[in-house]
């Protein structure tokens, strides 16, 4: 093989091995509502290449204001297997990381958590979860490590106060129009 096309074909592939790491963009659709209006967000990554990452969330814009709660939690028991977060954000609003160590292995397994947060309507929904894949291996080596996590949605309910606001609001205005009649 001509040392030209040798040469390309191994940056060609330094590049996909680069970018496979490097972490990817998904669209997650929400499932829902269930009976109680509820709606979830169900997150599953593999990665199959050792080095960093940052991937990605969208899960489209809410249509009213919401509470949103969440959790990621990933297990290793070798390095072949092992993710480590390093952040997450929704939004800007960062998730809480737990590590435990198991069957001797430190940082094996790794849960981040988001307690209930209120969500202006309108807003477009983004995760970004950076992390390193494979701790102690050579970037690009082979491996099989997964995360996964869920959000939870929960529209936002008005308190009692702006229901007392809403009909003081309309009577006044009945109150008005029953003025102007003769």
């Amino acid at each position: 093989m001509k040392p030209k096309a040798l040469a390309l074909m191994t940056l060609l592939a330094a590049a996909c091995a680069w970018a496979s790491a490097a972490g990817r963009t998904y669209d997650v659709p929400l499932v829902g509502p269930d009976d109680q209006g509820n709606f979830s967000a169900p997150i599953e990554v593999s990665h199959v290449l050792a080095g960093s990452f940052t991937d990605t969330f969208s899960f489209g814009t809410l249509a009213r204001a919401a509470d949103i709660s969440g959790s990621l939690i990933t297990f290793g028991s070798a390095a072949a297997q092992d993710i480590d977060f390093i952040s997450a954000h929704l939004n800007g609003v960062p998730l809480s990381f737990t590590r435990t160590t198991s069957a001797g292995v430190p940082q094996a397994r790794e849960r981040g958590y988001l307690s209930s947060s209120p969500f202006a309507a309108g807003t477009p929904l983004v995760l970004t979860v950076t992390g390193l894949a494979g701790e102690g291996l050579a970037a690009g080596s082979a491996l099989a490590a997964s995360y996964g996590g869920t959000l939870t949605i929960t529209p936002a309910i008005p308190e009692p106060g702006t229901y007392a606001l809403l009909l003081a609001g309309l009577a006044t205005v009945a109150w008005v129009a029953r003025r102007r009649q003769p």
